[in-house]
């Protein structure tokens, strides 16, 4: 189609001046904003955290098994009052495929970056969480959140907020170990979502207010 001669003077006049025009700085990149994770969502396998020997621990390798994270910091008061039912939880289940793993996101316990070891190794570093899960016998591995990185991914409240996973890898309860009333009856929250897990049930409570 054959363009008059005024739409095309105009049109090479528009050209002309656009690229006179000084280009327009680039608008900043807004920051992704992380996802948090959220009751039925998928949990990222792609969660990786270091133990304190500095073994690798990636949430991809137990797809397949329920995992039961806590987040976990010796100092707290609560922990000391429930570390046995969290070893409990660990020496019930552990041959029904369920992997319980402890999370330390205390700055004042784990420090704001990973520590220099050196050639070789060191067992001296994190000698306060070393010294609890000896005289406590925790057998299950504590990893290390420096800068609550996977704390603030879950939106972890307290020491202990419990977070069940199933084999997909989709979280399934999220919420407090379990509830001791005054007239000493106990509901054992974690243990019911891992029963219904492993069972192929749906979680009857899914979300309580963790305490800690």
């Amino acid at each position: 189609m054959k363009l008059s001669l005024t739409l095309l003077a105009l049109t090479l006049a528009g050209a002309v001046t656009a690229q006179d025009k000084p280009a327009k700085p680039a608008k900043p990149q807004k920051q992704t904003k992380q996802v948090k994770i959220e009751l039925g969502s998928v949990v990222p396998a792609s969660i990786k955290l270091n133990d304190i020997d500095g073994k690798p621990h990636s949430l991809a390798d137990y797809r397949g098994k329920v995992v039961v994270i806590h987040f976990w910091a010796y100092r707290c008061p609560a922990i000391r009052a429930s570390q046995g039912k969290l070893s409990a939880l660990h020496t019930d289940y552990k041959h029904k495929n369920v992997v319980v793993i402890g999370i330390d996101s205390d700055r004042t316990e784990v420090g704001p970056e990973p520590p220099v070891v050196p050639k070789g190794g060191d067992a001296k570093t994190f000698p306060g969480i070393r010294r609890f899960i000896a005289a406590r016998n925790v057998e299950y591995p504590i990893l290390v959140d420096h800068k609550n990185v996977v704390a603030d991914l879950f939106k972890a409240r307290s020491t202990p907020h419990v977070f069940v996973i199933d084999q997909k890898g989709v979280l399934r309860y999220s919420g407090a170990l379990d509830k001791q009333s005054r007239r000493g009856e106990s509901v054992p929250y974690v243990r019911n979502a891992i029963e219904a897990v492993l069972a192929g049930k749906k979680v009857e409570i899914q979300s309580t207010r963790p305490y800690g």
